[in-house]
């Protein structure tokens, strides 16, 4: 949509890709961690669609748009990690 003259297009199919994701993260939204998880995406649906505006300079938004799902999705890590009863550690061997 954005490199063939579909504009339209790109302004559908962009934001449906975070939206399908969270439509199918929704049923789980009871676990640890997945509220932050499902604000996360929503925020990154926020990035996605303030980058795609070219006709406004929305950079900033975007940016700031990214970096709270960053955030969100590190709390969601910490909750749903803590919810298993198991410690993180960087002292552990990786399996490979």
């Amino acid at each position: 949509g954005e490199t063939l003259p579909l504009r339209p297009l790109h302004y559908v199919a962009k934001p449906l890709i975070m939206v399908l994701l969270l439509w199918w993260a929704w049923p789980s939204r009871d676990r640890p961690g997945h509220g932050w998880l499902l604000a996360g995406a929503v925020f990154a649906l926020a990035g996605d669609t303030f980058l795609m505006l070219q006709e406004w300079d929305l950079f900033v938004p975007g940016l700031l748009s990214f970096l709270a799902m960053q955030v969100c999705y590190v709390v969601a890590f910490r909750q749903s990690q803590r919810a298993s009863g198991r410690a993180l550690s960087f002292a552990e061997q990786a399996p490979w």
